[in-house]
């Protein structure tokens, strides 16, 4: 008999593109700026505000999507048993007798890439529980995801995944498919470990910032990162790919247009200087 899916997450790319997926989640929830407070900002505040973002009527493939996507928790040992319940409640969704099968997605943060026998076992910082894939995954992941991937492991990026999940016969839990973001201290993403170095140093020294992203085509110039605490707002751009043609001649057509339509910029070429001698227009005094 034919094994049946329910719901029909085949691949991230069904539900829906992964990145695209990563994209609206961090925009509708916020992530994508910050307000110049003094804190930072860790996985407990991500989750609630991931939950606030989604909405009471998101779907995922038609399904209610609390039944399809679950977002790690931050630990509490005050918490652990509800923690423990409501984690336990999402694995015991994810059926698997040979004929009907169900899947569902997670998000957390990578804590561990770990090697096995017959492939590899990731681990989330938020939870010790080990989700196998096969080594084939994990190359397609580094391929399609490489900023992501080369900042496993270095100091002040963080690589979050979004990782579409199945029971096995056996009980143990597989990973199909997945997907990775880069991303600063503070979760904000990234396109590139320069970009990380600059998100920290913009939250470090309290501005006030967000970080486009594109949802939709038509966006003529998309900055890094742009500046909301001066007047004009000013543009930020991480100069990190130079020397190749086609990213020379956005970045021409790009500094044309902001010269046009008379917006600052702040313009970080990381094989002429370094990030700290890059000077910042001061940003307007608060009230």
């Amino acid at each position: 008999m034919t094994q049946k899916t329910v719901p029909q997450i085949e691949s991230l790319a069904d539900a829906p593109r992964c990145s695209p997926c990563f994209q609206a989640l961090w925009h509708n929830a916020r992530l994508t700026a910050w307000s110049g407070n003094s804190g930072t900002r860790g996985w407990g505040a991500v989750n609630t505000m991931l939950l606030g973002g989604l909405g009471e009527n998101a779907k995922i493939n038609g399904c209610p999507v609390h039944l399809v996507l679950h977002i790690m928790r931050r630990y509490e040992e005050s918490e652990r048993e509800s923690i423990n319940a409501e984690f336990n409640e999402f694995l015991n969704r994810l059926t698997n007798d040979g004929k009907l099968k169900r899947r569902a997605l997670i998000v957390g943060e990578l804590g561990e890439l770990a090697d096995m026998r017959f492939g590899k076992a990731i681990t989330l910082r938020q939870r010790r529980h080990r989700y196998f894939c096969t080594d084939a995954i994990i190359e397609h992941a580094a391929k399609t995801y490489p900023h992501a991937w080369r900042a496993i492991g270095v100091a002040g990026a963080r690589v979050v995944l979004m990782m579409l999940i199945e029971r096995t016969t056996n009980g143990y839990v597989r990973v199909v498919d997945l997907a990775a973001m880069l991303c600063s201290s503070a979760f904000l993403p990234c396109d590139s470990i320069h970009e990380v170095a600059m998100a920290n140093r913009l939250v470090n020294e309290r501005r006030v910032f967000e970080k486009p992203m594109r949802l939709a085509e038509g966006d003529d110039m998309l900055p890094d990162f742009v500046l909301l605490d001066t007047r004009p707002a000013a543009h930020v751009e991480v100069y990190g790919m130079n020397g190749l043609a086609s990213y020379e001649q956005r970045k021409s057509a790009k500094q044309a247009l902001r010269l046009a339509r008379g917006i600052p910029v702040v313009e970080w070429n990381i094989d002429r200087e370094s990030l700290e001698s890059v000077a910042l227009p001061p940003p307007e005094a608060r009230a």
